[in-house]
């Protein structure tokens, strides 16, 4: 049954876009960190990620569809390409950890009263946990949350124009 009343129809469209841009808004920024990590990385090598362009988003994008496509169609895959996407995306995982840690690390925040991240290293040279457990938060919600959720708006968008056409087309 499709939703005929019009107010209805726009709330269910308006609640899809904002549903879209932000699954788009947590893509682009997992897919920052995950460049910021790789940049990073890559760079004590020498080689270097297009700063601008499609290339620059080709790898973000490659993760994508190895996630959407482990997620869709897992019992259909073989194992060994099961293993290989899971491999794929803890990579994106873990580089999206390291973007966001190597993002926040040092950084003053001033809501409230402020707050200051700590650097990476302390003065004995160890890791400090904070920047690291906020790359893993943010990382697990950057890293499988957004392809879900653009495809769920647009599967919504899609019921509104095919119960449109059905309805008045």
């Amino acid at each position: 049954m499709f939703i005929t009343n019009p107010g209805d129809i726009l709330l269910f469209t308006m609640i899809a876009l904002g549903m879209l841009a932000a699954g788009a808004l947590m893509w682009l920024a997992g897919g920052y960190f995950t460049l910021s990590a790789l940049s990073d990385v890559l760079g004590h090598w020498d080689v270097t990620i297009p700063s601008t362009g499609l290339g620059r988003w080709s790898i973000p994008l490659g993760f994508s569809v190895v996630e959407v496509a482990i997620f869709r169609f897992r019992s259909k895959l073989p194992k060994w390409v099961l293993v290989v996407g899971g491999l794929v995306m803890l990579f994106d995982f873990l580089s999206t950890v390291y973007g966001i840690a190597l993002t926040i690390a040092g950084a003053d925040i001033k809501l409230l009263t402020g707050l200051k991240v700590p650097p990476m290293a302390g003065k004995e040279g160890r890791v400090n946990l904070v920047p690291v457990l906020v790359g893993m938060v943010g990382s697990a919600v950057l890293t499988f949350a957004p392809e879900q959720i653009i495809i769920n708006a647009l599967g919504m968008l899609w019921k509104v124009a095919t119960g449109l056409w059905k309805t008045w087309g």
